[in-house]
């Protein structure tokens, strides 16, 4: 809960005062919370003596996109404050959201596959 509080007063200051380290430390807490979120449907994924229905699986896909997101808060956070960090093709990718989270989704899938 007080991530998302959090996330929310970093928001409304952005919001009215822009700067990078604001959005930076919103887009840091939000990864934090997505994080969190994911070991705790973690923990209820391996108490799943069996699949009898298709809960285990929702949750073992949820918690992949919850990892994705919390790579895309990091590398949010990350281009946020080094606008030029993350280059895809000779171009800064920091004003792309869409490609920051296809990045992202990369990256959680190369680090599940180790």
């Amino acid at each position: 809960m007080l991530l998302v509080a959090g996330v929310l007063i970093f928001g409304i200051v952005d919001r009215f005062w822009p700067h990078p380290a604001f959005a930076a430390s919103r887009l840091g807490l939000l990864a934090a919370y997505f994080g969190l979120t994911a070991v705790d449907l973690s923990s209820y994924l391996k108490n799943a003596d069996f699949i009898t229905n298709f809960s285990p699986l929702y949750t073992a896909v949820s918690i992949y996109l919850l990892f994705g997101f919390v790579w895309f808060g990091l590398y949010s956070s990350i281009t946020s404050l080094y606008p030029n960090a993350i280059v895809s093709n000779q171009h800064a990718i920091s004003n792309r959201p869409s490609e920051l989270l296809y990045f992202s989704l990369a990256t959680c899938r190369r680090c599940t596959t180790l």
